[in-house]
């Protein structure tokens, strides 16, 4: 990982364009970071267990695997796979089923932790369901 050394007072459109070199492991760790210090300035306060929680629902799928099952998917769509990439396509969409699932019970672990209801909790971290479209 690349460490750079941040001195002076930048804008939010130079940091997305150091942002923009990094590869993207680094990008994903970044990105992760970024959530959750937005999530800590805009929370009064976060007990370690919350602050760990929200480290695990932002984290994601890596951004390779993300970026493999969308093209797959899109693949798929234009009916344009192969019998090993079908079953890739398969493994992946297990894979990220997982990771929702997972995504979900940390997401209500958290939302018990902060006494809310999974829509307030949502809510408050502008979390929104994808559309069904």
């Amino acid at each position: 990982m690349t460490t750079t050394t941040y001195t002076s007072q930048a804008s939010p459109e130079e940091l997305l364009q150091v942002a923009a070199q990094l590869p993207a492991q680094d990008l994903e760790v970044f990105v992760a970071g970024a959530i959750a210090l937005r999530a800590r300035q805009q929370a009064r306060y976060v007990s370690a267990s919350e602050a760990d929680l929200l480290r695990k629902i932002n984290r994601g799928l890596p951004l390779s695997v993300q970026q493999r099952l969308t093209t797959l998917a899109e693949q798929c769509r234009a009916e344009n796979l192969t019998p090993a990439e079908h079953q890739e396509l398969l493994r992946l969409i297990k894979r990220a089923e997982r990771c929702d699932v997972q995504r979900l019970t940390w997401l209500g672990e958290l939302a018990q932790l902060r006494r809310q209801t999974l829509d307030e909790l949502m809510r408050d971290l502008e979390l929104m369901p994808a559309e069904d479209a």
